[in-house]
Formats: structure tokens, sequence, C-alpha cells
């Protein structure tokens, strides 16, 4: 099977490549970097973006005051768990962040950006809502 063709909702695509003088416009460059294709829907001939979700990684980490940090599990149940030793341990202010991992095509190597962060105040409940939200952000 080729795989230069995919389907995807019962619709046939078909992946492009830009050619190189393509590449000087920004939008493609950006595209091509960060993991995107450049597809033709087969049924309207029309040239569209596509992303797999899966391609986007996140990291989850809670940063105490003390400067030291702890990486969190992606998974909320036992990320809860994680944050709640942290409360107990007496680390009561810190701050909670989600990463984006950002794919750098020219080297072997990532980036990431900080897409969410949540500052732990004295409230465990208020703070605990904020992460559980931004954890049900991360997974749509």
């Amino acid at each position: 099977m080729n795989n230069l063709f995919f389907e995807r909702n019962g619709i046939l695509f078909m992946r492009v490549t830009p050619v190189k003088s393509l590449f000087h416009s920004t939008m493609v460059h950006d595209v091509i970097t960060k993991g995107g294709q450049f597809v033709v829907n087969m049924e309207t001939g029309e040239l569209t973006i596509y992303r797999e979700k899966s391609q986007k990684e996140y990291f989850y980490y809670y940063y105490r005051n003390d400067g030291s940090a702890r990486k969190l599990s992606s998974d909320l149940d036992v990320a809860r768990v994680q944050l709640a030793d942290e409360f107990t341990n007496k680390f009561t202010a810190g701050t909670f962040t989600i990463q984006e991992k950002i794919a750098n095509v020219n080297l072997n190597d990532y980036t990431a950006r900080t897409i969410v962060t949540v500052v732990a105040k004295k409230n465990w409940k208020v703070f605990l809502g904020q992460v559980e939200k931004a954890y049900k952000l991360m997974k749509r």
C-alpha cells in the first residue's frame, strides 16, 4: 500500500511535499518544522494542513518555591496523588506547568513551551481544581 494516501473519517487524502522554493514562506516552513503535513482532499481537491493529535507530547511538572521540580504523571489520577504528597510534605506553594514538546526537525532534540501555569497558594482545593481543568483541556 502506498503511504502517500491515507483515510480519515471516510475521506481519502494524499500527502504532498512542497517544492524547496516554497520553504521561503514562513507559513510553509512553520507547518513542516512543527510536524504538520500538507494533504489534498481527494474528493474536493482542496489543499489543507493535517496534524495528528498523537504528535503532541506534553510534560507535567510541579515546581516548588525552593527551585526544585517534580515531574508528574500524564495520568490525572496519579498526578493528584503526587500533588497531594507535595502538599502533605509542607510544599504548600509552587507552580504547576504543562509544557508542550516541540520537535526540532534539524536536530535530534526538542524544545518545550509552557502552555499552562497554575500557581499554588495555600488553598489546596482551588489549586487542585485548576490543575484538573488544565489536564482535561490537554486531553481534548
